[in-house]
């Protein structure tokens, strides 16, 4: 059965942007600099259920702050709509590179922000979130699409 595709776009929601909560398969272009996370489980249906979120570096304390509630409040309903032990997380995508002393700064704020969705995500859902792929090197964009049924992240760089 062919299912809808959800876009989700960073740039009309103030540099982030998190996805519904459905069956239908999530698409996200234009992945660099930011990280994305996915969230997968089984609804009271059997039916799988995803969430996705595309967030721009976030250096503010302020607006990290407040993003984080975002994705926890998000996070809250997703956990009362999946099955108990059926949640799975991942993080992919953000940028890292080797280059210590130019890039320093982006490699701190690459483990930052992984560091701190996942403990919204351990709080929250009692997962770990898996790093499923590397970072993107400075230069490359990814685009992602989720297919929810198959439970298979496609990064695409």
């Amino acid at each position: 059965m062919q299912r809808g595709v959800e876009t989700i776009d960073p740039v009309h929601d103030k540099g982030s942007a998190i996805s519904s909560i459905s069956t239908l398969n999530k698409r996200s272009l234009g992945y660099t600099v930011c990280p994305g996370l996915v969230f997968l489980a089984k609804d009271a249906s059997g039916e799988n259920i995803s969430f996705t979120t595309h967030q721009v570096p976030m250096t503010n304390p302020e607006f990290l702050r407040e993003y984080k509630e975002k994705i926890s409040t998000r996070l809250q309903e997703f956990v009362t709509r999946a099955r108990p032990g059926s949640i799975d997380a991942a993080f992919f995508c953000g940028e890292q590179t080797g280059d210590a002393d130019a890039q320093s700064a982006k490699n701190a704020w690459y483990e930052t922000m992984r560091e701190a969705l996942g403990e919204v995500v351990r709080s929250v859902a009692g997962v770990e979130p898996r790093l499923v792929d590397r970072p993107n090197r400075e230069g490359e964009s990814a685009d992602v699409f989720l297919d929810t049924q198959a439970a298979t992240l496609y990064i695409e760089r």
